[in-house]
């Protein structure tokens, strides 16, 4: 793969944006039990069967400071990136040659 001045901004970019969104996924995602049988109330509120609030997507924080486990996925969606790139590249590759 060529490292351009372009990719290298969308791999920090693809990076820097799952890092600082992971934790306010996971931060959504934590009452899981809930989806299937929750309560919607005309408040917008949601309240699950046992008794749990489940927090509404404006009220989470989705941009927070990057913890050591969402910078490492921040990695791997960089990384994953690198390789739509490369196989794009060979597939360029053997079109022309």
């Amino acid at each position: 793969m060529r490292i351009t001045r372009s990719r290298f901004l969308i791999l920090a970019a693809v990076a820097l944006l799952v890092a600082v969104m992971v934790p306010g996924l996971r931060e959504y995602l934590s009452v899981e039990r809930c989806l299937g049988s929750a309560s919607l109330y005309d408040s917008g509120v949601v309240v699950c069967s046992d008794g749990v609030e489940k927090l509404s997507v404006s009220e989470i924080h989705w941009f927070q400071i990057p913890t050591v486990a969402s910078e490492i996925t921040g990695l791997l969606a960089a990384g994953f990136v690198i390789l739509v790139f490369t196989f794009r590249d060979r597939a360029r590759a053997r079109l022309a040659g």
